[in-house]
């Protein structure tokens, strides 16, 4: 199964899967705003 996902994702568009990067790292924003490790990350 991971090794399916992997292969789609490198199959995904680079403008794609900056969207889809922003989009998870906004999610965890709201669910985690006091969370350290997410703060590190940017």
């Amino acid at each position: 199964m991971v090794h399916r996902f992997i292969t789609i994702w490198n199959k995904t568009n680079l403008i794609k899967r900056i969207s889809i990067g922003i989009g998870i790292g906004v999610l965890l924003a709201i669910i985690f705003p006091q969370a350290q490790a997410i703060g590190l990350l940017g």
